[in-house]
């Protein structure tokens, strides 16, 4: 079983620009991520919107898809081909002070072990305990 997570670590700060990402190596998905951060008062501190691949591992993100998708994500019709949107969020709580610059989404198998399947690299940001990092990511993919 697949199992969905999300992970955030602080190594290099990059930039990034608005722009869709066409997801690297042979495939098909557009992702787009929208991040936001609010303190412990739930203000907001932060919203961007990474554009950045730094790592991708296609055949597992399609696998993943597969496994994710339901008939209750909508498809659309883009010309002639048919398009999947699949959105997934999650939400990531601090307890201790960081610098985040880059943004994972993984899964776990059955095994217990995890693949990084996207890894977006973004401009570093200040987090404090108590802060809460919400991440919305959303998939377009052809469909039959």
């Amino acid at each position: 079983m697949l199992k969905f997570e999300i992970a955030v670590s602080s190594l290099i700060v990059f930039s990034s620009l608005f722009i869709p990402i066409f997801a690297q190596q042979t495939t098909d998905v557009l992702i787009f991520t929208q991040i936001t951060l609010r303190d412990s008062d739930r203000n907001l501190i932060a919203s961007f919107e990474p554009t950045k691949i730094g790592y991708h591992n296609s055949v597992a993100l399609d696998n993943f898809l597969d496994f994710e998708s339901t008939k209750n994500d909508p498809i659309i019709n883009i010309g002639s081909q048919k398009m999947q949107i699949i959105e997934r969020a999650g939400t990531l709580n601090f307890d201790s002070e960081n610098v985040i610059s880059d943004t994972t989404l993984n899964t776990s198998l059955d095994d217990g072990q995890i693949i990084t399947l996207v890894r977006l690299i973004h401009d570093g940001i200040p987090v404090t305990s108590g802060d809460e990092l919400t991440i919305i990511w959303t998939f377009i993919r052809p469909v039959n």
